[in-house]
């Protein structure tokens, strides 16, 4: 799954619930997403020209969001940034897989195991999600 989607739903969550409830929901919810069917995995070889351009775009819209939180959320940009944060964690644990504690190598190798959505036209279910995830936060904004 591309982060730009896990920080998005990860917002969604920190927008709508307490801090209290946003951080686990929205670490629990980069899971379910990875149960979907995406992209960016095991269909592209790393360091091709089509993963280096799929991984680019992912980082340019998950900046461009980082950024945009708090013109969108003035007043509470904090609570919003937990739940991105948390939707995004596994994902920022990656490096450390067989260089940290073997609580977290069997973590990750799980981590690893649910993604068996990864397609080579999971691009499309990824923009779905996209549009979905900017409407809702659009959405929230207004409210």
């Amino acid at each position: 799954m591309m982060a730009f989607n896990h920080i998005l739903a990860g917002s969604v969550i920190g927008a709508t619930l307490p801090p209290l409830f946003s951080a686990p929901i929205s670490l629990a919810s980069h899971f379910l997403l990875d149960l979907t069917p995406h992209s960016l995995g095991e269909t592209e070889r790393p360091y091709s020209r089509q993963f280096i351009i799929t991984l680019s775009v992912d980082i340019i819209l998950s900046l461009g969001c980082i950024v945009a939180i708090p013109f969108v959320f003035p007043n509470n940009w904090l609570q919003v940034y937990v739940g991105a944060f948390f939707g995004l964690l596994p994902d920022l644990l990656w490096p450390l897989w067989h260089k940290g504690s073997r609580l977290l190598d069997v973590f990750l190798h799980w981590a690893d195991r649910i993604q068996w959505g990864e397609r080579s036209y999971g691009w499309l279910y990824e923009g779905v999600y996209g549009v979905f995830l900017l409407a809702s936060l659009q959405f929230i904004a207004q409210y």
